[in-house]
């Protein structure tokens, strides 16, 4: 990564911070299209959109509490584990939105100015409240794996606890794919572009703060380059 040129490598890392919000935005509109149908004993039920899904499992789970006396205990279990999977889902469809955004938005603002530019780090500090360092930045890409997972675990506890046997389609591409492609793409230009991230100054989760010249009358922060900035990491 390191031998590519410096314009193509401060491209690279821009993409790289601007992925989730891509894949996010690209993953959400498929969501909204019907194109997965299941399949129960030769039959083919419906096609539905993933939030359509995740709507209808949520309404079948309350209805099965609503009717505790004639249904059975394996019912009642797949509806309590259901409905915490459909809350997770909204956890994490909110979430990751929430963090792509903010990646998205501070990494324009921040890598428009200069790396020791106050405006640069304000937007940093911002990002900082929600997603405070690169550990948590690679959790947030595995977001979209479980929500895309959702028909796939829907089918395996129908079968686990239910005894159906069912089978899930698709129009196009199953949305788990979409998600492992965006998730893994993302990940693996985040830890390809570390080396460039720190040598060019592109860090999202690193404070550059410029030197500081003593003159006969005050101390006043003087403008620096790329090389003669000071890095201090975020605690």
């Amino acid at each position: 990564m390191n031998r590519l040129p410096k314009g193509v490598r401060r491209l690279l890392i821009r993409i790289c911070y601007l992925l989730p919000a891509i894949g996010g935005t690209v993953m959400l509109i498929y969501a909204a299209i019907p194109h997965l149908w299941f399949v129960y004993d030769g039959a083919a039920h419906d096609t539905l959109s993933l939030f359509g899904l995740v709507q209808n499992t949520w309404e079948e789970c309350q209805a099965i509490f609503s009717a505790t006396e004639g249904s059975s205990q394996y019912a009642v279990y797949f509806s309590y584990t259901m409905s915490a999977f459909t809350v997770l889902f909204w956890i994490a469809v909110i979430c990751f939105s929430i963090a792509a955004l903010l990646l998205a938005v501070c990494s324009i603002l921040a890598f428009a100015q200069k790396p020791t530019a106050r405006r640069s780090n304000i937007a940093k500090r911002v990002l900082y409240l929600y997603c405070p360092n690169r550990i948590l930045f690679l959790l947030f890409q595995l977001f979209p794996i479980l929500w895309a997972a959702f028909p796939q675990i829907l089918v395996h506890f129908y079968f686990y606890m239910m005894g159906y046997s069912m089978t899930v389609h698709t129009f196009l591409c199953p949305d788990l794919v979409f998600a492992i492609v965006f998730s893994v793409l993302t990940v693996a230009l985040f830890l390809l572009t570390l080396p460039s991230q720190a040598e060019l100054k592109l860090d999202m989760f690193r404070i550059y703060k410029a030197k500081k010249t003593r003159s006969d009358d005050a101390t006043a922060e003087t403008p620096t380059d790329d090389e003669s900035a000071k890095e201090e990491p975020e605690e």
